[in-house]
């Protein structure tokens, strides 16, 4: 065969702006997950509709919310360093610069 000659380049940064997307546009579907294992944990199983619940199945509720709570709260925390870099990006932008260019109508 012939041997494979292979170099990748990871952007570490985009990887791991990519993986924080993922998670804060899943957030929804993990609070429900997270709401389910309470459930399931306190009622000894669902007490909502089974369609709450269809979607996942939970074999260790305890470490599963547990977990559930850890990304939830990184989540926020990068929500909160996110909201701060756009803050200050957009207050110290020069317009007219590389960063942000005027684009203008083309007619």
């Amino acid at each position: 065969g012939i041997p494979a000659d292979i170099q990748i380049e990871i952007d570490g940064d985009r990887e791991t702006e990519r993986i924080y997307s993922l998670f804060a546009i899943s957030m929804p579907k993990l609070q429900k997950m997270q709401e389910a294992c309470g459930s399931i944990a306190v009622y000894q199983g669902p007490q909502k509709e089974p369609d709450d619940y269809s979607n996942f199945k939970i074999e260790d509720s305890v470490t599963t919310f547990q977990t559930l709570q850890q990304i939830i709260s990184i989540v926020e925390q990068l929500d909160i360093h996110h909201d701060k870099y756009r803050e200050k990006r957009s207050s110290s932008a020069k317009y007219g610069s590389e960063e942000n260019p005027i684009v203008g109508k083309i007619s």
